[in-house]
Parts: structure tokens; C-alpha cells; sequence
């Protein structure tokens, strides 16, 4: 990892809680959840499937979907509070200097339109030229180990597998270089093999340009071999975290010890050991 940032956190997130309109009410989902990222460090939030981890991040970067409401608390990403930009100060910051990666690539990735051109809509969001985007997208695709970035970009997104559109996906979101990336169960459609191979490659390529990552993720083995902490949650609240080996060698919450205990010991060693 990169030396982290003596000047505060890259990322810090404060007694965030979200509230949910669901027929006709609204439902807290998540409540007073706090986090925070230095520059150059990874971070998990780890907790079972509606225990509001993704619903978290998302608020943190204003991404909720439209029956999503942020109910308090604030996100600085800087020093600035996201919660206070305009939509148009908010498309500037996302890409630029955040990144996301998707659970599902092809919910970024638009089929009727040529891969070429989707990178130059996102340049050209931001000031690029085309010259520009077509040369810095076909160098992040090799960075991202597709062998032959020319006519990938020349086809559309249906002709990929699923672990080549997520790289496509992971091209796309550290094209301008952003500070952060923020990926939210990145791996998760794919299978074993090409998991480890997408997070091995997306944790090299940050670390080699000093970027943060916060990712969330159910896979304890995946935060113990890429984390530096973790953040656990259970029913919309935080409740422990830590440096990853500590918490998961010692928990305190008895949520979290049933998390490691439910998780292959095997799992979360071979992550530690990778």
C-alpha cells in the first residue's frame, strides 16, 4: 500500500442514515452508519445479504435509487460535503476523482452502442477530446490485461464474457484517473476463478497509481487478503470495525463471530495468505 495521508481521510462518511419509501411509508434501512478511507488504503464493509452495506455506499456517493432518501448525516470526499454539491458538481467529481465498479457490468455498459463510443461519452463528460479518450482507452484496457483493446472497443458490450465486460467496466471507471474507486460486490455474478483474477487485477492497478479502494463484499476471504480494515454491518448499523486481522481474529460483536465462524476458517487463511 501507498503511504497513507497525514492530512485526514480521503473519504469520511458520519452518522449517515437512509430511509426507504416502501408502499406508501418510509422504512429506516440504515442508521447513523459512519466509515471512513484514507488515501492509499482499501477498506471493506462486510454483512449479510439486506444488512445495508451497499445501500451505504451508495448514499455516501448520492446514488440512491429514486424511492431512496438520505434522512441525515454527510459524506466529505476532500474536505467537501457531497451531500450539499449540485447534480451538475456531482457528474464532475464521479469518474474524475471517483470511481464506481458495479455489481453487474452490463448495468453500466449500454448493448446498442459501440464500447468506443461509451468511453468517449465519459471523456467527453469531462472535458476530454476524442484523440484523447481513444488512446487512454485503449491503454487502460491492456492495463486490464484484454489483449486486444482496438476490437474490443469497435464492438459492443454483448460480445463479452461476463468477467471481460467487468473489465471493460473497470477500464471505464479509472480512465481519468480517479482517487477513490469504490466497488460495490464487484465479483459477484462471476465464478471462482475469474473473482480472484478481476480483484487481484483491479488491487494491483490501484496500488501501482496509489489509489484508495473501498469495496463491499459478503466474502470475508476476499477482505482478508485485500483489506487494510473493515467495516461490519448488521440491520442498517455498523457493528464493529477494525484492522482486518484483528476483527477477525479476535471479534468483539457476536454478529461478527458468527460471520468468521459461518465462513470457512480455510477461506479467510487463504485470503490472509494470498
Amino acid at each position: 500500500m501507498s503511504e497513507k495521508d497525514a492530512g485526514g481521510p480521503l473519504l469520511a462518511v458520519r452518522e449517515l442514515s437512509v430511509d426507504f419509501a416502501r408502499d406508501g411509508r418510509r422504512t429506516r434501512v440504515v442508521e447513523d452508519m459512519s466509515f471512513d478511507i484514507a488515501a492509499g488504503e482499501f477498506v471493506g464493509i462486510i454483512g449479510e445479504t439486506g444488512s445495508g452495506k451497499s445501500v451505504s455506499l451508495r448514499a455516501a456517493l448520492r446514488m440512491l435509487p429514486r424511492n431512496g432518501t438520505l434522512a441525515g448525516g454527510t459524506s466529505e470526499f476532500r474536505g467537501t460535503d457531497l451531500t450539499a454539491l449540485s447534480a451538475k458538481e456531482l457528474r464532475r467529481l464521479r469518474g474524475a476523482r471517483i470511481g464506481f465498479v458495479p455489481q453487474q457490468p452490463w448495468s453500466a455498459l449500454n448493448p446498442v452502442v459501440r464500447l468506443d463510443r461509451q468511453f468517449r461519452q465519459v471523456g467527453r463528460a469531462h472535458g476530454k477530446s476524442r484523440a484523447w479518450t481513444d488512446k487512454a482507452a485503449r491503454e487502460m484496457l491492456a492495463r486490464v490485461e484484454i489483449a486486444d483493446p482496438g476490437r474490443v472497443l469497435a464492438g459492443f458490450s454483448g460480445e463479452l464474457s461476463g468477467g471481460m465486460a467487468q473489465r471493460v467496466v473497470i477500464a471505464m471507471s479509472l480512465l481519468l484517473g480517479p482517487e477513490l474507486v469504490v466497488a460495490d460486490e464487484p465479483t459477484t455474478a462471476l465464478d471462482v476463478t475469474v473473482q480472484r483474477e478481476i480483484l487481484d487485477l483491479l488491487s494491483r492497478i490501484c496500488q501501482e497509481d496509489g489509489k484508495s479502494v473501498l469495496i463491499v463484499t459478503h466474502d470475508l476471504g476476499v477482505v482478508a487478503h485485500y483489506c487494510d480494515r473493515v467495516y461490519v454491518m448488521r440491520s442498517g448499523r455498523l457493528v464493529e470495525d477494525g484492522p482486518v486481522g484483528e476483527v477477525f481474529a479476535a471479534p468483539r460483536h457476536e454478529y461478527t463471530r458468527s460471520l468468521v465462524e459461518a465462513a470457512s476458517a480455510g477461506d479467510i487463511e487463504e485470503g490472509a495468505a494470498r
